[in-house]
């Protein structure tokens, strides 16, 4: 085994696929749901972190508390 090699854990087949799909760029407008816990914070915070131009992403959080803590371990 490579020592530089990187095993990543998805919460979800679900997530997995999500993230695939926005780093490969293969849509325009891209809708996921998942549960609580289902690891939606890195779908939209990885993108902002690995790419330099990743253009607008739009996080609908339905309570305040949910937007101080996301804000806060962004």
């Amino acid at each position: 085994m490579d020592d530089d090699a990187v095993t990543i854990r998805y919460r979800s087949k679900a997530q997995g696929e999500a993230l695939q799909r926005i780093m490969d760029g293969s849509f325009n407008v891209l809708t996921v749901i998942l549960p609580t816990a289902g690891g939606k914070t890195l779908l939209f915070t990885a993108p902002a972190c690995l790419e330099e131009d990743v253009g607008v992403t739009i996080v609908v959080a339905p309570f305040r508390k949910l937007i101080d803590e996301t804000v806060r371990e962004a």
